[in-house]
């Protein structure tokens, strides 16, 4: 997968009404989402530090507790997948420190055709001609990594087999379960994104895979750059969420049925008040760019007076658990489930990293999965 991901938004550091800063930081409730800050002193140099959203208190505290420095990022910043605690996939410029090093991994090529899910990576096979015949699974087991190979195939109603490993899409989302074994493959098509097929099997039988071909709402039969992509959706129990260009789509893997959820996304938007700026593009794009436990994290476009806006948004259960509202002025707004402000964060003039010198500032979200 994105980020795999993750999210690019504005952050920053003085600190009006609502916020802390600890040289450590205890994530230690339900409420409490962690993320990454990244503060660059130098050219070159970056570091990477804990803070933590308390979506119950309306809060945000930032840290000293550094999770990796970077001395030439060279544009890669951000990890490719973090679990929101001490395990990370990181690009060969970052190096693990203190108590992250050990269950981190540096990566010193970035894989194209490796998929990440929960204790599982997939790897895309390919032959000369560019087809993809199957894909190597490395499932962590509880007594060490285990290798399968497995190729998806559909099986129609009249019993035929139809090839769904496609060649540049194909395997969108992966999971594995190492208590009960069970392995969720989840494919789709550039050509027709409206169809998700979810394959489910155990890794004792992984050649008996059932399958459910599902159809997605109208929403996401405009394709697009917000179709089925591992860094734009998020599994959570048998929930699969996808951003669409302006919805949020929900899908029901176990029983099939999917929908567009648009009274999160109207929830989210009604906390704030959008300026008079109109984008020469299609508006109000939702993205998902993370998930911590239960909770599923967005990222809606809004817009202020004169440029694009970001509104991180917190959904659990369906129901809206509070937001960050990050202003064309670099001012944050923190949000409680109450829809009310409960702080201020003025974010001028201070040094963090700014993605690709666009005047962007870079954070990072979880998301509920790591190998």
């Amino acid at each position: 997968m994105k980020k795999i991901f993750i999210m690019v938004v504005v952050v920053s550091m003085l600190i009006i009404g609502c916020t802390n800063t600890n040289s450590q930081l205890n994530i230690d409730t339900e409420t409490q989402i962690p993320f990454l800050t990244y503060y660059q002193e130098q050219d070159k140099k970056i570091d990477a530090k804990l803070s933590m959203w308390d979506i119950d208190q309306g809060t945000i505290t930032f840290s000293d507790d550094l999770v990796y420095p970077i001395e030439n990022h060279n544009g890669f910043v951000e990890p490719i997948i973090w679990d929101g605690n001490k395990k990370l996939i990181l690009h060969k410029t970052a190096i693990p420190k203190g108590s992250y090093e050990s269950e981190s991994k540096v990566i010193e090529k970035y894989p194209m055709d490796s998929i990440y899910g929960r204790d599982i990576i997939a790897v895309r096979n390919r032959t000369a001609d560019g087809e993809v015949p199957d894909y190597d699974l490395f499932l962590n087991c509880s007594d060490g990594v285990v290798e399968k190979k497995v190729k998806a195939q559909y099986q129609t109603i009249d019993g035929k087999k139809e090839d769904i490993m496609f060649e540049n899409d194909g395997l969108r989302y992966i999971d594995f379960n190492k208590n009960t074994g069970e392995i969720t493959l989840m494919f789709s098509n550039w050509e027709e994104c409206y169809l998700l097929y979810v394959g489910k099997c155990n890794i004792n039988n992984i050649n008996d895979i059932q399958w459910k071909k599902i159809v997605l709402p109208d929403a996401e039969q405009t394709g697009g750059g917000y179709s089925v992509y591992p860094d734009n959706s998020v599994l959570i129990d048998s929930r699969y969420y996808i951003g669409t260009a302006q919805a949020l789509t929900e899908v029901d893997i176990d029983t099939g049925e999917s929908k567009i959820n648009e009274r999160s996304i109207q929830t989210c938007k009604s906390t704030v008040k959008e300026g008079k700026f109109v984008p020469d593009y299609l508006k109000n794009r939702v993205q998902i760019v993370g998930g911590y436990k239960d909770i599923v994290i967005l990222d809606i476009e809004l817009y202020g007076d004169k440029q694009p806006e970001s509104l991180i948004c917190a959904i659990q259960d369906g129901e809206f658990k509070g937001a960050i509202h990050i202003r064309e002025d670099e001012v944050w707004n923190v949000i409680d489930s109450e829809k009310k402000v409960t702080g201020i964060i003025d974010n001028k003039n201070k040094k963090l990293y700014k993605e690709f010198g666009t005047g962007t500032f870079a954070l990072t979200l979880p998301v509920p999965f790591l190998y």
